[in-house]
């Protein structure tokens, strides 16, 4: 029903990348199982790069270092794109990362009837993933969200239990997410 689409990379280009995605990863998943929301998770890891320890060259692939809850009914898939890909676009951009590309990229290949995309650092509600276990989205309409930016709230390596206390809590805090007529 619905895709999940999120890009990154194994890098120190925004902090800790992996493990703010491995918790997006965790936290969604079990949303998506809890409301029974038929859907996937995809992850576009773009131009992975290349790391030298000790004279050897090494490229750390987002598919080899996250993980999906084997409990978890909603599929995980990380599509990499190889730095050679963003080579050939990205010339004389002067950009590491084309994220909107990247995004892109995890389009093409959902299996979704609608593709919800987002970043690996957001945290989506309850309420939401409630909606979208409805299945009541309609084709002809846009959505999106309001976002609310909390820095530093949830350390996204603490066990799955007290990240759900803290969104849970994070949500009353917030209130109700408001709507508009659609139009």
């Amino acid at each position: 029903y619905v895709s999940v689409v999120v890009t990154g990379r194994h890098d120190d280009l925004r902090g800790d990348n992996v493990g703010r995605l491995q918790g997006f990863i965790d936290l969604l998943t079990w949303q998506l199982d809890r409301h029974q929301v038929p859907g996937e998770v995809i992850v576009v890891d773009w131009a992975p790069v290349e790391w030298t320890y000790n004279g050897q060259t090494y490229t750390v692939k987002l598919k080899d270092v996250l993980r999906a809850n084997p409990q978890t009914r909603c599929p995980v898939r990380v599509i990499t794109v190889d730095s050679s890909v963003h080579w050939r676009v990205a010339v004389g951009t002067g950009n590491s990362f084309l994220e909107y590309a990247a995004k892109n990229v995890g389009a093409r290949r959902a299996r979704g009837r609608f593709v919800l995309f987002t970043n690996g650092d957001v945290l989506l509600s309850n309420s939401l993933a409630e909606m979208l276990g409805k299945e009541m989205l309609d084709e002809g309409s846009f959505y999106r969200i309001p976002r609310s930016e909390i820095p530093g709230l949830m350390d996204p390596l603490a066990p799955l239990d007290m990240r759900r206390a803290a969104l849970e809590e994070l949500v009353e805090v917030l209130g109700e997410e408001k709507t508009c007529e659609r139009g």
